[in-house]
């Protein structure tokens, strides 16, 4: 509940009739008159404290003419009095005000004491006349008493009692009545529970501080527990002793200065604080109220997070830079004369690192006036949680891992930090964020292959306790990658010629001990025939051999080509069987159909990189397949089948897409193959060189080349 009393709150300055009418009367010049000044107090209405402080001789003392300008002033009481006769010679007419002021209208504080009146009078010629003026309080007394439901719940509360010009803050313990400028009347209540909640109140109601008015402001929590704090408004018309009316001339009070109403700082301390580093709190900002309209708006700040982001010490708000638009903290610069504005930290305040401590910023306003007023402010940030996840091998690859960080402030601040084994030196890597809720999972990349690493979480500055270790994958190639591994065989077979006869033909292998690779050749060799030939490369001939025109000189490559072969079969013969050329890592039967695909592998790469030649029969094709399996299930694979013409070594990129990353590789499988078309074309007659540059003259159709496979980890 608001109780507003009405206390007849005054100094008597008067005349005394006795010590004015005992004086000497001297004659005054035609149209002039006398005025006599004395002066007496009465405090018997105002605060006890009051008593002793204020005394008559220390009131200034201000005649006007009836134009309004003030043609004699003494600055103080006792000063008039020191003058060698207290009566002074005016022209006769009127009508004059005399004017006794004690204190600043503006002022607020617990003995900021304001006494203000007024007295028309007039002076008659060849008189001395005698004139005495009433001088009441001119702001607004305030208390602040807590009821028992808010002692009770709450372990600290503070109220703010403000109007335009000025504020007073009253602690859990203050008993004291305060002095404030008169006005609309604000009312801030914070509240802290024991739990460390925090709650906050704002009158909406209207309470007006008239003149002269003892306002006593009762706060309690409502009815039952938990229900919001309330304030009601009562006034107390017993007491027939104050002026509630009386309007003071505006010229009588100085222009208002500058006030700073905040939102979210803590009002005895003026801090900021409460909310995690990196996430902006939900309120933060300081309201502007310039009556006078501004003329310099000034903020100071002191913060090294923001130093090193490379705000100025010192801006003009009045030309705000790009850092203060960019954070929100204003639109666009305050426009001198502006009488409101508003500055909003909050986007400031999430910019800051718990580790910096606190940011201070001091806000100097100038208004038109001329009147100043400088605030400081802090703001303070908790500092934020940071921890990092087990990490399952299967986020472990060859150079990169995946991490999962979290934080209860805001997960895109999160980064990793690792170090390899055996280094004493934690570094920050390239990485890549996926962020979901409080979680940032990282990509961490740029890792070395077959590797112990550490990896910590890290947020601003700071960095996580918890610490993971993991070993990469190893960068594993595949056997026999540049095909210089080779096994040249004897192929028999036999052919009916008046009786049974042998024929043998060479055929190659790409391996010598550790078989990766297998060929379809014997799909182009069976092992018998019914016709004997002039020209066996017709009738029998492998679809795979190797060659010395290699990408690397001195080496060798893999040929892969189509083939024509069968009984009867002549250069110019329509008949026989087309099968184009395949090799693979696995196994082939004899008949050069597909035994076993793939070989053991347990690296995942992320592209298939290879050099080719290719001269295609007509515009053909080939094909290239690799996939990359865990157990049954094929997590990765990649195939093209538009690998076009080359006469020149050129080199093929086939990136690897996983559509299961939650599995390791155990298998890996790759597929070259001569053509793509379903029955090759064919050259009769051809002459196809391999091995050591021999020449062998056949039905063949597309040729590619092979060599030099690398698989590439990112």
């Amino acid at each position: 509940m608001i109780k507003i009393k009405f206390f007849p709150l005054y100094l008597l300055l008067l005349t005394m009739s006795v010590s004015c009418s005992v004086r000497e009367e001297a004659p005054f010049e035609k149209g002039k008159g006398g005025v006599c000044l004395e002066v007496l107090t009465d405090l018997t209405a105002t605060k006890a404290e009051a008593a002793g402080q204020l005394s008559p001789d220390d009131f200034k003392i201000e005649v006007i003419n009836p134009e309004g300008i003030i043609f004699k002033r003494w600055t103080t009481y006792a000063e008039y009095l020191e003058q060698e006769s207290t009566v002074f010679v005016m022209n006769a007419g009127g009508p004059y005000t005399l004017r006794a002021s004690y204190g600043d209208s503006t002022a607020s504080g617990f003995d900021a004491f304001f006494f203000i009146g007024e007295q028309e009078f007039t002076v008659v010629q060849q008189q001395v006349t005698d004139v005495s003026v009433l001088c009441r309080m001119g702001n607004v007394k305030v208390a602040v008493e807590y009821g028992d439901n808010i002692r009770s719940r709450y372990t600290d509360y503070t109220a703010v009692v403000s109007t335009s010009r000025g504020s007073l803050t009253f602690g859990k313990d203050c008993e004291e009545a305060g002095y404030l400028p008169c006005g609309n009347i604000s009312v801030y209540v914070g509240m802290t529970g024991p739990d460390g909640d925090t709650a906050a109140f704002t009158n909406s109601q209207s309470i007006v501080g008239e003149p002269g008015d003892f306002i006593t402001l009762h706060i309690d929590a409502g009815e039952p527990a938990g229900s919001d704090v309330s304030l009601s408004v009562s006034v107390d018309p017993a007491t027939d002793d104050h002026n509630v009316d009386i309007v003071l001339p505006s010229d009588m009070l100085p222009a208002d200065a500058p006030v700073v109403v905040s939102d979210g700082f803590d009002p005895q301390t003026r801090t900021l604080s409460g909310f995690v580093e990196g996430v902006s709190p939900e309120r933060a900002s300081l309201t502007l109220n310039v009556p006078s309209g501004l003329t310099s708006c000034i903020l100071g700040i002191q913060s090294k997070t923001l130093s090193d982001a490379g705000w100025p010490s010192e801006t003009d708000l009045m030309q705000a830079s790009s850092f203060v638009t960019d954070c929100g903290l204003l639109s666009a610069p305050v426009a001198a004369g502006e009488t409101s504005a508003t500055l909003d930290f909050r986007g400031l305040a999430g910019m800051l690192a718990w580790a910096d401590g606190a940011m201070s910023f001091t806000l100097t306003l100038t208004d038109g006036a001329g009147k100043s007023v400088v605030q400081t402010y802090h703001i303070r940030p908790t500092q934020a949680g940071k921890d990092i996840s087990d990490i399952p091998a299967y986020d472990v690859w060859a150079a990169r891992v995946y991490a999962d960080l979290i934080t209860d402030g805001n997960p895109e601040l999160l980064y990793p930090e690792v170090r390899a084994e055996g280094s004493l030196e934690w570094e920050r890597p390239a990485f890549t964020s996926s962020v979901s809720g409080n979680v940032n999972r990282v990509t961490v990349t740029g890792l070395e292959p077959a590797t112990g690493y550490e990896i910590r979480a890290g947020y601003n500055s700071a960095v996580s306790e918890t610490v993971k270790e993991f070993t990469t994958e190893a960068a594993q190639q595949v056997g026999n990658a540049g095909f210089e591994e080779w096994t040249t065989q004897t192929h028999q077979f036999t052919y009916n010629f008046f009786g049974s006869h042998e024929h043998n033909i060479d055929w190659d292998l790409p391996w010598t001990e550790d078989q990766w690779w297998a060929v379809n050749s014997k799909k182009t060799m069976p092992s018998s025939t019914s016709v004997a030939s002039a020209n066996w490369n017709w009738v029998r001939f492998p679809t795979v051999a190797y060659t010395t025109d290699a990408h690397n000189d001195g080496g060798k490559a893999a040929m892969v080509y189509s083939v024509n072969v069968g009984d009867w079969l002549t250069d110019a013969a329509l008949v026989g069987d087309k099968v184009a050329g395949e090799l693979f890592i696995g196994k082939a039967d004899d008949s050069g159909n597909h035994s076993s695909d793939g070989h053991a592998f347990g690296s995942r790469p992320s592209v298939l990189r290879f050099h080719y030649k290719y001269l295609p029969k007509d515009s053909e094709t080939f094909a290239v397949r690799i996939e990359i399996r865990s157990g049954n299930e094929v997590i990765a694979s990649a195939e093209r089948t538009d690998g076009g013409a080359s006469s020149s070594w050129v080199p093929m990129d086939i990136p690897l897409e996983y559509a299961n990353t939650g599995l390791k590789a155990t298998d890996v499988y790759i597929s070259f193959k001569s053509t793509t078309a379903g029955t090759p074309g064919i050259n009769g007659n051809y002459g196809l060189v391999i091995r050591d540059g021999q020449t062998f003259t056949g039905n063949f159709g597309s040729v590619l080349y092979i060599d030099d496979i690398e698989l590439i980890y990112e």
